[in-house]
């Protein structure tokens, strides 16, 4: 009589022996999706494999991501597949390509060469290696973008305006983008969408901050025109509480975000003497300073100190995005209260706003680790913090 041996499932599989096969991918240079498809298996393989973000993207050579969680480095060929065929469209493979923006998944870049008649906007899914959204550059020089999660509305700065088109299904002929001619301040620090892409808050580098009204419905309409023309729907208070209201006239680098349902900004690279406390001291080029919005104070700026057992990660040409790094649903190996950004040399730094620490990197002195931005991938994950939206 001949004995069947029981089946077995790919979910007894012993946890270290999935572990020891999926650092053998990630050594030998293995797609990031493949990595996350192992993940999917069962439920087993899930709980035994780390999550892979937050990663740090860098476009230099091949499209890469570096797993902070993982410490190793994964490719994501689909990314730089889609926009390869799309240059190649365009007959413009020599051109230069930047990453303007980075939530829910997607990436912005920018296709740029000197011609505005071919310049472009790629919102690229990584994941499905394609271009979701393609649209001409509103103007020369675009350094951020913002856009919603479904991509319906995105808007687009530089140093001294602001644009925004509403896209729905992708881009029309005849459709342009709707320049806000009424920001009277300085020149625009960032911009922030907010979940239901029907408000754009606008930053400027002397901490003002313009919060507008967008059309739902797009472009070329008379709600559209009329909008445009409106004041702002509110102008939020610029004043800072001592001694911030010095330092703010030092900053450079400004970043917007909400969590919690409230409105933050981030300050950076206040290097010049400030009076903190009392006498003198001087801010360090990567001194990190978090502030509040509350209009039930004044001034309704306050500093802190705690994000409720949050973080937030930012770049110079991505969206914020705010991560649970403490309790239930908390991301690996993300330190609660923290601000991660990235130096001008691609470095990625780690500020603990709680301790009031400078930043240090983020990643061991062995270690070789430099990007552009961070990426997240799948946005719907527990861990992010999607009560992004503000109504302030």
């Amino acid at each position: 009589m001949t004995m069947t041996a029981p089946a077995r499932s790919w979910a007894d599989l012993h946890s270290e022996l999935v572990v020891s096969i999926a650092a053998m991918m990630a050594a030998d240079g293995s797609p990031l999706r493949d990595y996350e498809s192992l993940r999917c298996v069962c439920t087993a393989w899930r709980s035994a494999l780390v999550p892979p973000y937050p990663c740090l993207l860098s476009l230099a050579d091949a499209a890469s991501v570096f797993s902070l969680p993982m410490r190793r480095s994964l490719r994501i060929y689909t990314s730089s597949e889609a926009l390869d065929r799309t240059l190649s469209r365009l007959g413009r493979t020599g051109c230069r390509v930047r990453v303007v923006g980075s939530a829910n998944g997607r990436l912005a870049v920018a296709v740029d060469d000197g011609d505005l008649n071919y310049a472009r906007i790629l919102l690229l899914d990584p994941h499905r290696g394609r271009v979701v959204v393609e649209l001409p550059l509103p103007y020369e020089w675009v350094r951020k973008v913002v856009f919603t999660a479904d991509g319906t509305v995105m808007a687009a700065c530089d140093h001294g305006k602001a644009v925004y088109v509403g896209i729905r299904s992708g881009w029309v002929k005849g459709m342009q983008w709707t320049l806000v001619d009424n920001i009277d301040g300085d020149a625009l620090a960032d911009l922030a969408l907010d979940a239901g892409g029907e408000r754009l808050y606008c930053l400027d580098r002397g901490g003002a901050v313009r919060v507008l009204r967008i059309p739902r419905n797009g472009q070329n309409s008379q709600e559209a025109t009329a909008v445009a023309t409106l004041p702002p729907l509110i102008r939020l208070s610029a004043v800072f509480p001592a001694p911030y209201d010095a330092a703010s006239r030092l900053t450079v680098i400004r970043h917007l975000f909400f969590c919690h349902g409230s409105l933050y900004q981030i300050w950076q690279k206040a290097a010049a003497p400030v009076k903190l406390g009392c006498g003198l001291t001087t801010a360090p080029a990567d001194e990190i300073f978090v502030l509040r919005y509350d209009p039930k104070q004044w001034p309704a700026w306050e500093a802190v100190k705690d994000l409720g057992g949050r973080s937030v990660f930012v770049g110079q040409n991505s969206s914020p995005v705010v991560v649970r790094a403490a309790g239930v649903g908390a991301m690996p190996r993300v330190r609660a209260d923290c601000v991660y950004w990235i130096s001008g040399l691609g470095i990625p730094m780690v500020c603990d706003v709680a301790a009031g620490s400078t930043s240090e990197p983020c990643v061991t002195p062995g270690g070789v680790c430099r990007g552009v931005c961070w990426y997240f991938g799948d946005e719907n994950m527990a861990s992010i913090d999607r009560g992004a939206g503000g109504r302030d």
